[in-house]
């Protein structure tokens, strides 16, 4: 059904976020137009901008993130465009990807030394370093 969609040439967007869901949208709509909006209109550069996905129809918005993580049972080609992985979805990823930024990020965007942030009353820990895509 997508090929003759694409083959009549309709001024629509289509994009798969499962196998059994086939997304209908404007022209030129995606999560990563909607990401660069919001980051144009709050005068946010994309390096301090973080996004999480999952399927396909995350892709761009991970691209217009400065920094993309896909979930652990993320589609496969989603994986091949995110910077980094995370725990699968029902791990609580998106947890994950907030405990790392504050114990790893959070001094880059304060000025601060890492040795002075504190974390819940500990101080935050060194990035996971098993594998150079994972959090």
């Amino acid at each position: 059904m997508l090929s003759f969609l694409r083959r009549e040439r309709l001024p629509f967007t289509f994009v798969r976020s499962e196998p059994y869901f086939l997304e209908i949208l404007p022209p030129d709509t995606s999560k990563g137009a909607a990401l660069r909006l919001l980051r144009k209109h709050l005068s946010i550069p994309s390096s301090r901008v973080v996004a999480v996905g999952d399927n396909p129809n995350d892709k761009e918005m991970l691209e217009a993130a400065g920094f993309g993580v896909a979930v652990g049972n993320a589609h496969r080609e989603l994986k091949k465009v995110a910077g980094f992985c995370s725990v699968c979805h029902d791990q609580h990823a998106v947890a994950e990807v907030v405990n790392w930024i504050e114990q790893n990020v959070a001094h880059m965007i304060t000025g601060e030394s890492k040795d002075e942030i504190r974390i819940s009353g500990n101080k935050a820990g060194p990035r996971n370093e098993d594998s150079d895509r994972s959090l």
